[in-house]
């Protein structure tokens, strides 16, 4: 492992499976025409939107909420 302790513990497991997890999402696969910085890249853009999309469902939601508050004060 990453330690010389040939047991590690749980903490230390899950932060290498995440660096291996990643790692191997940026790393081209062998004969690819598509370089590392263009996986990032795509991975970057592709996380981005998630989070747009989540900040536009979280205001539909505020939106819904507050019409759904004012028309309870009729």
């Amino acid at each position: 492992m990453a330690a010389p302790n040939p047991h590690p513990d749980q903490k230390l497991f899950a932060q290498l499976h995440r660096l291996l997890a990643v790692y191997s999402l940026i790393s081209p696969a062998k004969k690819s025409n598509v370089s590392g910085v263009g996986n990032v890249q795509a991975l970057m853009k592709a996380n981005d939107d998630v989070r747009k999309e989540r900040l536009d469902r979280q205001q539909e939601f505020d939106d819904l909420f507050d019409k759904i508050l004012e028309s309870g004060k009729n």
